[in-house]
């Protein structure tokens, strides 16, 4: 069953997947005071951010978030 929005027939587990490209392949949780590497599953919240668990889902709601800057990869060779 495709994902409708023109999404180009995209399935909806390819689309969870580009959003998790398209952040930058996290491999930990978002919420700074845990920051456990994610163990073969994450959780893509409202926020657009990825966390660990829904616990840290759910404090990563109630906290200002903002100021919290995104690390980019490095990119080889520059």
């Amino acid at each position: 069953m495709g994902v409708s929005g023109g999404l180009g027939g995209a399935t909806e587990a390819e689309t969870v997947t580009s959003r998790y490209l398209e952040a930058g392949s996290p491999i930990c949780c978002f919420l700074p005071s845990c920051r456990k590497p994610f163990r073969g599953t994450c959780i893509h919240a409202n926020d657009g951010r990825f966390y660990c668990s829904h616990d840290c889902a759910e404090e990563g709601a109630k906290i200002d978030l903002s100021h919290v800057e995104t690390l980019k990869r490095k990119v080889q060779g520059k």
